[in-house]
């Protein structure tokens, strides 16, 4: 049988904007970990996924995102 795959932690990026103007960027993005318990919490390819995917809803071009993260 095979083993199942659990949530075994999360990622939070967030960003407090305290500025009280009508363009607050405030964004707080929560990523489910799954896995197992015996294996690793994050790879350092779903890390890499993760910041990229924090940048876009930050409101960042792809252009941008690929200058500074590069493809993978």
């Amino acid at each position: 049988m095979a083993k199942k795959c659990e949530k075994i932690g999360e990622m939070r990026f967030c960003l407090d904007d305290w500025r009280e103007d009508e363009l607050n960027e405030s964004v707080d993005t929560t990523f489910a970990l799954y896995g197992s318990e015996n294996g690793e919490i994050m790879s350092i390819e779903h890390y890499h996924m993760f910041c990229r995917l924090f940048a876009a809803t930050m409101g960042f071009s792809e252009k941008t995102i690929e200058e500074w993260f590069g493809g993978y």
